[in-house]
């Protein structure tokens, strides 16, 4: 019990240490987005010149015609309607926290389950070294397998 929980304490640490490391952007990180932020700006300053400049050299200002011919315009798709809804840069890094809290949860949750087929095999006296390597790997489905192998095991055994 004193095992599962140090444990237990262990990757509570652990995971307070990767929250707390997470939670503040570093200098790369704020470089970054400030540039992608310039970046944005600068399309935008162009995408304006491109709607004020007249079509091409020779041209007449006003509208446009069609650029292609009718009978391919029926085949062309639509543009999408409304406000395209934009990633920002804080929203990259939220997705991003999550993604490592996740992944952290994770390793969390595969160490638990090794601990716990770790300390079943030392009660059975038996050597089943392999399911505390494939727990570590795989997680919770070389857990259930070891749980059904070893609900097997029981039912093999005769009552004395």
């Amino acid at each position: 019990m004193k095992k599962i929980v140090s444990w237990l304490s262990l990757a509570v640490v652990a995971m307070l240490l990767v929250a707390g490391a997470s939670a503040r952007p570093d200098e790369g990180d704020r470089r970054l987005m400030e540039r992608l932020e310039r970046m944005e700006q600068q399309v935008q300053r162009l995408s304006a010149m491109q709607d004020r400049s007249p079509g091409r050299i020779g041209r007449p200002d006003g509208p446009r015609g069609p650029l292609c011919p009718p009978a391919m315009q029926a085949s062309r798709p639509m543009p999408p309607s409304g406000p395209a809804c934009p990633v920002t840069p804080r929203h990259m890094q939220k997705i991003g926290c999550a993604v490592r809290t996740l992944i952290f949860l994770a390793i969390v949750v595969n160490i638990i389950l090794a601990v716990w087929v770790y300390s079943d095999t030392r009660k059975q006296s038996e050597s089943r070294g392999i399911f505390i390597v494939l727990v570590l790997l795989a997680g919770l489905p070389a857990a259930i397998l070891y749980a059904l192998i070893r609900l097997g095991d029981r039912v093999g055994q005769k009552p004395s």
